[in-house]
């Protein structure tokens, strides 16, 4: 039997479902289930505001290009000394940049971890 680490959702049992939509996390051998809401990029010489609406602050990556073509994964303060800055909240996750035309691509995951 291969090894697999299971996170049901609330009221689910990991040890007997078998429907994988219903786990927050399912990884195996085959599998990792990652779901995710919603992805997308743009150029902002400001701020850009993408809306997700899912009642809480959800896992999310944010990438910004540093040179033609080459993107760095970003959280909300770059501590390299960019100009990049990322807030999320419950419905919304806004993206600043004091940079003229900066590139981005962000992904944003749901299921509400408790």
């Amino acid at each position: 039997m291969a090894l697999t680490m299971r996170v049901s959702r609330p009221t689910f049992d990991a040890l007997t479902d078998a429907n994988i939509y219903n786990y927050s996390l399912y990884a195996d051998g085959d599998n990792v289930l990652i779901k995710e809401h919603s992805r997308g990029g743009g150029t902002t010489s400001g701020t850009a505001t993408i809306t997700h609406s899912l009642g809480y602050i959800p896992f999310y990556l944010l990438y910004t290009e540093v040179s033609a073509g080459r993107f760095k994964l970003n959280g909300y303060y770059d501590v390299s000394g960019g100009v990049w800055r990322v807030n999320i909240n419950t419905s919304t996750m806004e993206i600043d940049t004091s940079m003229t035309d900066g590139k981005y691509r962000y992904y944003i995951f749901y299921d509400l971890m408790d």
